[in-house]
């Protein structure tokens, strides 16, 4: 088990950037799923529709839509004795602070500014494991494994947004927000494996591979909001990020040593050992474009929300100069590479008012991964879907409103993980079906806001 899935991430990194619906923003925006595209709620318009901001008759100061969460990442092997590893943490989710400016010279024109964290992923996972004797998976009695397995990951990226937004009709609102984005993401994996044998023959196989990159870059948000009785509409597209500066390093050390790994009876080794810094680095936001209905029956509101994202075609987030194998003399290659499918994300959200100072909510959405199956790019191992449900109350106390509400999100995938061969031969019976990996994701958020 620990030979595949240190195969698995020294090729790929964990980071859950394939899913864009993770996080919502707002506390009503949060416990109705983010399905609020064509609605006009209150500040967190900044971002899901600009254009909705200058129809708000009296906007709010949004200082506070705290989430906290509970996500657990799980990885459990095929077979029994394998131990299942697991990350967890108990803390805030990404949230958005915004505000906005409403001067009288501005006429039917409003500015507003935001912040706030678009990813945030905080990832660590190791185990120590000793086996002896006849159990899965060594071949047999006398034999002894030890694996040393560690990974931690890190990834903040934290948006800053001036938006503009224009009352066009008394009905129609136009709006952009400008991002600057400030992407930080590192990673590091460090696996060692020893296998002695009743023979006494010791095989050994020594990895790690790491990098730490930051990219800052450009988009824009364009909306545009209709507001009819009982009913409103809108529409939105991002734009595909502009870089604007980044740099990062990676380096890679895979050691291999073996009384024959080959065959040829000889003792043999590997060794690739490679670190580059002050490289440049680039990371693209795909082409959004999204849609949104709010349907009012008597007490009742309906949200309905989809956006699609475009898909990125092969790139590279950062690619060192080539180098040779210090063993083998071959010419490798060190870098970062990216690839996104297109993906589209539905929502449906229900606000039930009870009067006209407390309302029942519930949300479901999806959160497709974007990440191609069979790709091989390297910057994104998760590929599980995920879907939300969100319940909660929002109340008013005088000018005041409060948001209280509890969500669930889950997800799961296999995937197959192809050893290289000097680690396939340290286990020479090795069952090929052993090769999957099932990854289980579960969060647990609890919702609490205010405006004033």
């Amino acid at each position: 088990f620990f030979l595949i899935i240190s195969a698995a991430f020294l090729n790929n990194s964990f980071a859950q950037d394939a899913n864009y619906w993770t996080h919502q923003f707002g506390s009503r925006s949060t416990l109705l799923g983010g399905a609020v595209v064509g609605s006009v709620l209150d500040l967190s318009g900044t971002y899901y529709n600009p254009g909705g901001l200058s129809l708000i008759d009296d906007p709010d100061v949004l200082l506070a839509a705290k989430v906290f969460e509970y996500p657990n990442y799980y990885l459990t092997a095929p077979f029994e004795s394998a131990r299942r590893l697991n990350s967890s943490r108990l803390g805030p989710a990404p949230s958005i602070v915004a505000t906005m400016f409403s001067f009288g010279w501005l006429g039917n024109h409003r500015l507003a500014l935001s912040y706030f964290t678009r990813y945030d992923v905080k990832l660590g996972l190791s185990n120590v494991e000793i086996i002896s004797g006849d159990g899965s998976p060594l071949p047999s009695n006398g034999d002894h494994l030890i694996t040393n397995f560690q990974l931690s990951e890190r990834l903040n990226d934290p948006w800053f947004g001036i938006t503009w937004s224009y009352k066009y009709h008394q009905r129609v609102g136009v709006g952009v927000t400008q991002y600057l984005s400030f992407r930080s993401h590192r990673a590091q994996i460090r696996t060692n494996t020893e296998v002695i044998t009743s023979e006494n023959e010791i095989y050994l196989a020594l990895n790690s591979k790491e990098y730490d990159y930051n990219s800052y870059g450009l988009l824009w948000k364009l909306g545009i909001t209709f507001d009819f009785m009982g009913f409103t509409f809108g529409l939105t597209a991002t734009t595909p990020s502009l870089r604007i500066y980044g740099n990062g390093s990676i380096g890679v050390n895979h050691t291999a040593i073996g009384p024959d790994l080959d065959g040829d009876g000889n003792l043999d080794t590997d060794v690739i050992a490679d670190y580059q810094k002050d490289l440049k680095s680039k990371y693209m936001n795909p082409l959004s474009v999204g849609l949104g209905t709010t349907v009012k029956i008597q007490q009742t509101l309906i949200y309905l929300s989809a956006e699609w994202f475009n898909g990125i075609p092969p790139y590279n987030v950062m690619e060192g100069e080539l180098f040779v194998s210090q063993i083998s003399g071959d010419t490798l290659e060190n870098r970062l590479t990216h690839e996104l499918a297109e993906v589209l994300n539905i929502g449906i959200g229900i606000q039930h008012s009870l009067n006209e100072n407390i309302s029942l909510n519930a949300s479901f959405t999806t959160d497709f991964s974007a990440r191609i199956s069979g790709s091989e790019t390297n910057l994104s191992l998760a590929s599980w879907d995920i879907y939300h449900i969100m319940l909660g109350t929002t109340f008013r106390v005088k000018k005041s409103e409060f948001t209280l509400g509890l969500g669930y999100a889950y997800g799961n995938d296999t995937f197959a993980i192809d050893l290289p061969y000097s680690e396939r031969s340290l286990i020479n019976n090795l069952d090929p079906e052993l090769n999957d990996v099932k990854f289980s994701y579960q969060n647990v958020k609890f919702v609490f806001g205010f405006t004033i």
